[in-house]
Formats: C-alpha cells, structure tokens, sequence
C-alpha cells in the first residue's frame, strides 16, 4: 500500500517487483487517489527520488483494512 504518512489515507496498492540496499522498485496495482499519481507520474520525469509524506506500508492496522474492504466493495457493487 502507498499510504499518506499524515492522515494514513490510502493511495493505491503496489506489487513490490525488485528490491534493492534501500529501496525498491514498484509497479501500481490500483490508484486510488488519481491526482497523486497524476502529479507522481509529471514529476518522476525530471525527479526519481520518492516523494515526501508518502511511505509503503506492508502490513495494515485493522481499521484501515476494513476501510480498504468497504472501498473495494463499492467499486465492486457499481
């Protein structure tokens, strides 16, 4: 999950593809939140670092999983 590390909001669901020392390489499963990936995709053209406030998180508290859970079931019933 990329996460908003302030507010926890979620931002989209990644598949980790490599690992590296410090870092690793993603590919997007779900955008989430469509403005964010607009602007992460303008800027990585000219900066590649991470962006600030933005953290992967592996494992999920279970309120935020069942908020993903009634989220995806909105998608899935429209």
């Amino acid at each position: 999950m990329a996460l908003n590390a302030a507010s926890l909001e979620i931002w989209g669901t990644l598949r980790v593809t490599e690992i590296q020392d410090k870092s690793c390489l993603c590919s997007v499963l779900d955008r989430t939140n469509m403005d964010f990936w607009d602007s992460l995709e303008r800027r990585m053209r000219h900066d590649a670092s991470p962006p600030q406030g933005v953290v992967i998180a592996r494992d999920l508290q279970e309120e935020h999983l069942l908020d993903l859970l009634n989220r995806l079931l909105r998608v899935y019933r429209s």
